[in-house]
């Protein structure tokens, strides 16, 4: 490797060496400036084409942007009115006193109470109310006489709006909004139930009659709306229909799903106009970079002199710094050698945070490729802080970053941690700052995963509650019995007196037999503990470990229910074993079982074998 890089540089340096010379011949200077030359018409003609290109780029992008803006703010606009119209209906429809002059036919009321109000706000160019059977009780629009009620809507139409409000729900804001074309005029209506609001008990919504009020999207309104979007031609044209021009344009649909037509409008196009007042600078500023890409040519062939004298210092300078380049290379191989073979995870960073030296060990404790680590912030890599993904939020790992802030050596024994990868394992860490002329340059953090460590001890701690528990039990046993022969004194029998200490020498047997478990510990772990399989009653083993715990069941008062299995066949099994595991549960149903509770001991045989 070092050799080709020594080779390289002086190959290199002699090309460059034969190419300062040539410029010394005859026409090679002129040649020069004729590529020069070249060059730079290409390089003008290229950039006015560019900017041109991008100008109209631009120009188009904007008219698409101002296009479909312009259509959300129109069909906005119209979903407006649409709830407008809605809103003044529910407003309208939910009123006791229009309900009664309905029902009453009092056609004046509604005249001066509705018609001449909708007027009067010019909330509304159009009222209709109809009954649940479909008859247009009253009708008023714009100016015209309220008893004007024919032709005004379609038996058709009538049967629309009654099959609209027979969905709507008996409510206030219950409105349902639709379109309607009466006597060639386009009306954005809102539908609704009339009803008395303080008599709605037990009322039957097919009973109540119909509220229509509409707004005229006539030609004045629709110039209004689309001036206030800064469109003059908003209009409803129903020859746009079968126009593909307009198919994209809103369509307006009305109670009967017959078409009135689309609304169209020509779209604004404020990316010429944009053009057209940069194209005076645009051109000036590329005239004056033609006039200097001229003079910079009658300064080639001078520069050309310069250039050569400047290639040969460059020559001698690039074959100095190829030697260095060499030197530098080998010594950080060294450096990358000694980080790869520390048997720990080593990560460098910079004053900032960054990442820039990882030993494999560290990537692969992190889950991680050495290429993503590097260049990566630590935040990143051990995913803590604000700007990380957040899987580690442990203070202790927290604190390991803090050596950018406090710039001291912070030690954490160990912390969970989860990889890359979405494994948890156990890090311990050491972060030192790193200090150059009393200026702190960056970070060495050293980690090693001690998981199966701790999972050691967690394990030794485990075998000593479990060893503990399992000779608490004889113990205890031994207790009872020796303390009832205290207590009885002689008031038990010879008999009684021998059952207690043949008792008690059996539970010192077992904890012989446990103590003798714990002296083979080695054999525990290493898998060479053998168990002493004989023909065991399941019975007899189930009693004995009973009888140990009898004496802490009477303290606690608990009703023992004990139904042994009637001629329990042997089975091969460890003895001692097998005690240990009926005493297990015993135990756990004496410490889970309240005061004076009641405990069932039975057995049964299940299946065959």
């Amino acid at each position: 490797m070092k050799k080709g890089n020594s080779t390289k540089p002086a190959t290199n340096q002699a090309s460059q060496k034969k190419s300062v010379r040539q410029p010394r011949k005859p026409g090679v200077g002129r040649a020069a400036v004729s590529r020069i030359t070249l060059n730079l018409i290409t390089a003008i003609v290229l950039i006015v084409f560019t900017v041109s290109v991008v100008l109209i780029w631009m120009a188009e992008s904007q008219n698409t942007q101002a296009a479909e803006a312009t259509s959300t703010m129109v069909q906005g606009g119209i979903a407006a009115t649409s709830e407008r119209i809605k809103s003044t209906t529910n407003d309208y429809a939910w009123w006791d006193d229009h309900y009664n002059a309905y029902e009453e036919e009092d056609i004046d009321w509604l005249e001066e109470n509705v018609g001449a109000s909708v007027y009067d706000t010019g909330s509304a160019d159009f009222i209709a109310l109809i009954s649940p059977k479909g008859e247009l009780k009253y009708a008023w629009i714009s100016e015209e006489d309220h008893s004007v009620t024919e032709g005004i809507l379609t038996q058709e139409e009538i049967d629309s709006i009654l099959s609209l409000a027979k969905n709507a729900p008996l409510e206030n804001s219950a409105a349902v909004g639709a379109y309607l074309v009466s006597n060639g005029q386009v009306y954005s209506v809102g539908i609704a139930h009339l009803a008395p609001i303080l008599h709605l008990e037990g009322v039957d919504v097919s009973t109540l009659p119909i509220i229509v009020m509409g707004v005229a999207l006539s030609e004045e309104y629709l110039r209004d709306l689309g001036e206030s979007f800064l469109i003059s031609d908003l209009q409803l044209s129903s020859a746009s229909i079968h126009d593909p021009k307009y198919a994209s344009y809103p369509e307006v649909v009305d109670l009967t799903e017959t078409s009135a037509g689309r609304m169209i409008w020509t779209p604004p196009t404020p990316g010429y106009v944009v053009l057209q007042s940069i194209i005076l600078p645009i051109s000036i500023v590329l005239g004056i970079f033609c006039i200097v890409a001229l003079a910079t040519v009658f300064r080639a062939r001078r520069l050309a002199v310069v250039l050569a004298k400047t290639n040969e210092e460059l020559e001698k300078s690039e074959g100095e710094l190829a030697e260095q380049l060499i030197t530098v290379a080998g010594e950080k191989e060294k450096i990358e050698s000694i980080v790869s073979s520390i048997g720990e995870g080593l990560i460098a960073i910079d004053p900032q945070g960054i990442v820039f030296l990882c030993n494999s060990i560290g990537a692969l404790l992190l889950g991680k490729k050495r290429a993503d680590v590097i260049g990566a912030s630590f935040e990143n890599v051990f995913a803590v802080g604000e700007k990380s993904a957040g899987k580690n939020v442990s203070p202790e790992l927290q604190s390991v970053f803090g050596i950018l802030n406090t710039r001291k050596t912070v030690e954490v024994p160990e912390v969970l941690f989860t990889r890359a990868d979405g494994n948890v394992v156990t890090l311990s860490l050491t972060a030192t700052p790193i200090e150059a002329d009393g200026s702190f340059i960056g970070g060495i953090i050293v980690f090693n995963d001690v998981t199966e460590q701790k999972m050691v001890e967690n394990a030794k701690r485990q075998f000593i509650t479990t060893a503990a528990h399992q000779l608490r039990t004889p113990l205890s046993g031994v207790k009872w019995a020796i303390s009832s022969l205290v207590e009885n004194k002689s008031k038990s029998t010879a008999s009684e007196k021998k059952s207690l200490l043949l008792k008690s020498y059996e539970s010192i047997n077992r904890v012989i037999s446990l103590v003798n478990d714990l002296l083979n510990v080695d054999k525990i772990e290493s898998g060479q503990v053998k168990l002493s399989l004989a023909p065991t009653d399941v019975t007899v083993s189930l009693h004995d470990a009973l009888t140990d715990l009898m004496s802490q069941m009477e303290q606690k008062k608990l009703k023992i229910e004990y139904k042994p299995l009637a001629d329990a066949p042997s089975i091969d099994a460890d003895a001692v074993n097998m005690r240990v595991v009926f005493q297990n549960l015993l135990e756990n149903s004496l410490h889970y079982t309240p005061e004076k509770g009641s405990v069932t001991i039975s057995a049964e045989i299940v299946g065959k074998e």
